[in-house]
């Protein structure tokens, strides 16, 4: 693999092992991270699913301060969609003024979509309304999990328990489950491409365990992955991110791992195998099925599934949670099997 460095999380640095200070003012904008540099960020994602009806929704505000643009909207797919287009609600402008947002604690978008943080990590609002298209929603979002601040201090997240209603071309449905959040500032995050395989930051909530988790990385080379002799990965340098939180209390991952499964035509991801050990030394066996899937182009240089999955742990305890893998052009480029003159096989 070429040696880009990805922006997700504290890999390589004395802060990875660590977790993070936060306070009220990490809900609003950080004006005093004035990096210079066109890339520079600040972003908000609001995750949230209706699994009984395979419904995954994302929600995502993306500042750039040096440029005064944002680009802001809401995605909402029932079932697996092949196209971002496809979603029964999909508004995403992508280039607006971030002119008028104020300090990040009432923002009202260029599509209509509005949040507002109510309490502090404890309740936010979101709506928003299309009626010509018969698409709105109404949305509280309140706690399930402290945030979980990185040691860097530029990013945290928090699981939530999501309540309202969403409505996709004339028809309601009612939102009651849980989901996650987080937010990033004061980095420069490049659009360039990256010459590797695809990374994954998952997330899972077991609701009666008071139990939720992330993990970022890339397939464990040695899990016989689908890119296998097109790509080089030090294992040692798969885990970029990764969590525990058993009610208020925080773990850090050991000896983490994971390995996704992928639909060879479309290289969607079917499933995981995780594992991993918490401070207390407790294993950790958790697999993966995605049910629902909402395509994502954040920018043209990459390409995201967005997954809700249900994981089971140990094999019995059922949860759900997120599957969001960014795919690059290279590694689409050589192993994608619906290229009518065949797939490449590699990337160069």
């Amino acid at each position: 693999m070429a040696k880009e460095e990805l922006w997700t999380g504290d890999r390589g640095t004395e802060q990875a092992a660590l977790f993070g200070r936060w306070s009220d003012k990490d809900e609003l904008f950080h004006p005093e991270a004035n990096i210079p540099g066109d890339t520079l960020t600040e972003t908000w994602a609001y995750l949230w699913y209706i699994p009984e009806e395979r419904i995954y929704s994302q929600i995502h505000i993306w500042v750039h301060p040096n440029l005064n643009v944002v680009t802001a909207g809401i995605g909402v797919a029932r079932g697996h969609k092949n196209s971002m287009l496809s979603a029964e609600l999909l508004d995403v402008p992508a280039y607006a003024s971030a002119a008028n947002l104020g300090d990040g604690s009432d923002m009202t978008f260029a599509n209509g979509l509005r949040v507002q943080i109510i309490e502090p990590f404890k309740k936010m609002r979101i709506t928003y309304d299309d009626p010509a298209r018969g698409n709105a929603l109404d949305l509280t979002i309140t706690d399930f999990s402290p945030p979980v601040m990185r040691g860097s201090e530029n990013h945290f997240d928090q699981a939530t328990y999501n309540e309202g209603r969403v409505t996709l071309r004339g028809k309601t449905y009612k939102i009651a489950s849980h989901g996650i959040r987080d937010r990033s500032w004061g980095q420069l995050r490049t659009e360039a491409l990256v010459a590797g395989p695809p990374f994954t930051w998952m997330t899972g909530i077991f609701a009666d365990q008071k139990l939720s988790w992330n993990l970022a990385a890339f397939d464990d080379p040695d899990r016989d992955p689908d890119w296998t002799g097109v790509f080089e990965v030090d294992r040692n340098e798969t885990v970029h991110d990764g969590w525990l939180c058993i009610g208020e209390e925080l773990s850090r991952l050991t000896n983490a791992s994971k390995i996704t499964r992928r639909d060879p035509v479309t290289l969607r991801p079917l499933s995981h195998e995780i594992r991993f050990t918490d401070k207390w030394g407790r294993d950790y066996h958790i697999s993966g099925k995605t049910t629902a899937t909402l395509p994502w182009t954040g920018w043209p240089n990459m390409f995201a599934w967005l997954c809700l999955t249900e994981w089971s742990m140990d094999g019995k305890v059922v949860g759900w949670g997120d599957t969001q893998e960014v795919q690059w052009g290279d590694y689409t480029h050589a192993l994608r099997g619906d290229q009518d003159l065949g797939r490449p096989g590699n990337w160069r």
